[in-house]
């Protein structure tokens, strides 16, 4: 198994998540990655640290660090070349992963499932992306997110996240919900079996500066007359001000009390965060 786990790797593009990514880092340890590679985009010390801190403690970690000084939107063309990087390293099997979200395995080990699937030159798994929220019933001094938010939603938003055998010639979707180049779907995993976990929308500070991030990042790549859904929202942003995330965050809360009874209580397993 050892052995085996040599060819696997952690990847991530993280821009400020200090409060998140220790916690992160060590759950993807605890499920047997010893190979990290790691971009920061245009991080604050105190995430940089953290990620220093990680490294020191778990010696047996090899740490690939990337830097990004650019504005732009480039998240496919990091972790492409992550990715290749990784590959000739040897790490054939990777793991993406944003600092908000990571697979969770309800049936076996990760070695077990990805030595199923060796065989195959290339190609991806798909998980369910499951959301993950704060609610009433939570204990909200719990410092780490993860175990604090205990229920989920019961089916997941409609893309897929996924995990890969990366190949030279392989390239990533938008978003880490496909590869594309050589699509060969090796399965798709039930929610019964595992699926990745996310955390987003933990407060009105954070929705309201990373939506602002993301949608100028986008206009940067895409220019002025970009349509898509971050740089719309950003515009608006633009013409009503703070007032719009305001609006957005008392819905995301109202919507959260509302379908609170079919929420199910899952939380992740606490052992997977310890040093």
């Amino acid at each position: 198994m050892r052995d085996f786990m040599k060819k696997v790797c952690y990847l991530t593009r993280i821009k400020d998540e200090e409060k998140l990514i220790p916690y992160h880092l060590l759950y993807y340890y605890n499920m047997g990655i010893r190979n990290f590679y790691i971009t920061f985009n245009n991080s604050n010390a105190e995430t940089r640290k953290a990620v220093d801190y990680f490294a020191i403690k778990k010696m047996d970690v090899i740490l690939y660090v990337f830097e990004e000084e650019g504005l732009a939107y480039n998240q496919v063309e990091v972790f492409d070349e992550m990715s290749d990087f990784a590959y000739s390293n040897g790490h054939v099997w990777q793991i993406p992963s944003d600092a908000d979200e990571f697979l969770v395995l309800k049936k076996g080990s990760l070695f077990k499932l990805l030595k199923k699937y060796d065989s195959y030159d290339y190609g991806f798994i798909n998980f369910r992306w499951i959301d993950y929220m704060r609610t009433d019933k939570d204990d909200n001094d719990d410092p780490n997110y993860f175990t604090m938010c205990k229920y989920r939603e019961p089916s997941g938003r409609p893309q897929s996240k996924i995990i890969y055998k990366w190949s030279p010639g392989c390239k990533h979707g938008h978003g880490n919900h496909l590869l594309i180049a050589k699509r060969v779907k090796m399965d798709e995993i039930g929610i019964e079996q595992g699926f990745f976990a996310h955390f987003a929308n933990r407060s009105f500070e954070q929705v309201m500066k990373k939506r602002i991030r993301v949608g100028e990042a986008f206009i940067l790549k895409y220019g002025e007359d970009c349509q898509k859904p971050q740089a719309l929202e950003y515009r608006k942003w633009q013409k009503e001000g703070k007032q719009y995330f305001v609006d957005q965050w008392e819905r995301i809360c109202r919507e959260r009390k509302e379908h609170f009874s079919r929420y199910i209580y899952d939380p992740i397993d606490p052992k997977m965060f310890i040093a």
